[in-house]
């Protein structure tokens, strides 16, 4: 009954269920920290805790897209989920880093 799928099924059921929203949010929040960045910066010099945020929103992306791709695989491959969580790990890690150092900045 494809024919009758409308766009609220497909939210509800496909990607109300899927990692498809977390990978659009992690995508425009990395594209926001980006542009926020690079406009209130300008040519002074960026801190290291913005990078390193930036790029763990980024490396979330990536593994969200994973997790919202690996249902749909025929036969999900060990390396593709080691990498699946690699990128998470690698992501969570540097958001964690950059929090702390924004921690740090803080209180200074």
């Amino acid at each position: 009954h494809i024919l009758y799928m409308t766009l609220d099924i497909l939210i509800d059921k496909a990607l109300g269920v899927s990692n498809f929203l977390t990978v659009v949010f992690f995508l425009g929040a990395g594209i926001f920290a980006m542009i926020y960045t690079i406009n209130f910066y300008g040519t002074r010099k960026i801190p290291k805790r913005w990078p390193l945020l930036i790029a763990g929103l980024f490396f979330m992306c990536a593994s969200e897209f994973g997790q919202f791709l690996l249902p749909y695989t025929m036969f999900p491959s060990l390396t593709l989920i080691k990498l699946i969580l690699s990128l998470q790990n690698i992501g969570t890690i540097l958001i964690a880093i950059s929090t702390m150092m924004f921690y740090r900045g803080a209180l200074k």
